[in-house]
Parts: structure tokens; sequence; C-alpha cells
């Protein structure tokens, strides 16, 4: 990802991430919108890093189709290729299927729950 921008802990987006825990930025074109304000943090192309590009793509996808991006990736990506059972958001009557795994940091002794349908 090479697009310029950075991840959220990324200090020149701190306002930003802030307005999204607080719930003043609370849908994709909102944070799109905000990121636009602040200026790039890499010159495009010169070096990969992990950023909030693929955010940004997202809502590129959502104003040109006209569709929600969970709209968008259901009609256009999934059903094409015949995953019935991938779900961009898990729906509640398939939890029960999901494998809850952890991830330990020996650090803040905090657990993360990552989930997975099997």
């Amino acid at each position: 990802m090479t697009a310029g921008l950075k991840y959220t802990d990324c200090k020149a987006y701190s306002r930003i991430m802030s307005a999204v825990r607080c719930g003043r930025v609370a849908d994709l074109a909102s944070l799109c919108e905000q990121l636009a304000k602040v200026p790039l943090q890499l010159q495009p192309g010169r070096k990969h890093e992990y950023s909030l590009c693929t955010d940004l793509l997202g809502r590129i996808c959502e104003a040109v189709s006209g569709q929600s991006l969970d709209r968008f990736v259901r009609d256009r990506l999934l059903r094409p290729l015949g995953m019935r059972d991938t779900h961009f958001q898990l729906p509640a009557c398939k939890r029960q299927r999901a494998a809850v795994l952890y991830e330990c940091h020996l650090v803040v002794f905090r657990l993360t729950f990552l989930i997975f349908v099997l």
C-alpha cells in the first residue's frame, strides 16, 4: 500500500481517531472527508506502509457504485464468486459457528478476540 497514507496510530490522525472513538466520525464517508483535510504522510509510491488506503478505496467503491460497502462487496464480489457463506459482517444466526482466537500481549496483558467463521 503506497498511497501516502498511514495507519490509525499516526500522530497526524490523532484528532480524527479521537472523533471516531467518540462517535463524531461514524461512517466511512465522514472518515474519508476528515482524512482529506490532512496532508499526505508519505510521497505516494515511495514506501509500502499499512494504512487507511483500503478504507479510502472502500469509500471510492461506495461513491462510484452508489451502494454501501457491504452491499458492494456482496453484490460485486461474493455473489459472483459463489461465496454464499462469506460475509462482510457475520450474521447473528452464524455466530455460534465462529471460532474465537486469543492473542496475548505480554506487555499489556490483554486479550484480543478475532472471529473466524468455520
